[in-house]
């Protein structure tokens, strides 16, 4: 079966899910993603998800590896298999 860890750059591995929504899902409510959330733009600015036109949803439509360039510094989705299941 295959599990996503999900880290974070500066507090390592926050969780494991059982697929991509879920592990969305996790740092929705727990709160690690919100619009609010910051990444730094093409000019090295911080800017929140909010200011360039974001929304939870629509990072939701992403496949991981979008995800994972696009938070590149901030998140990191891996995906592992779990044995035993």
């Amino acid at each position: 079966m295959n599990i996503i860890i999900i880290h974070e750059d500066n507090h390592g591995v926050l969780g494991v899910a059982k697929d991509y929504d879920s592990a969305i899902n996790f740092l929705v409510q727990n709160q690690w993603l919100t619009t609010d959330t910051e990444v730094v733009n093409s000019i090295e600015e911080f800017i929140s998800l909010k200011e360039l036109g974001l929304d939870i949803e629509t990072i939701r439509s992403w496949n991981i590896e979008t995800f994972n360039d696009f938070f590149d510094g901030i998140f990191y989705l891996d995906v592992d298999f779990l044995w035993g299941m």
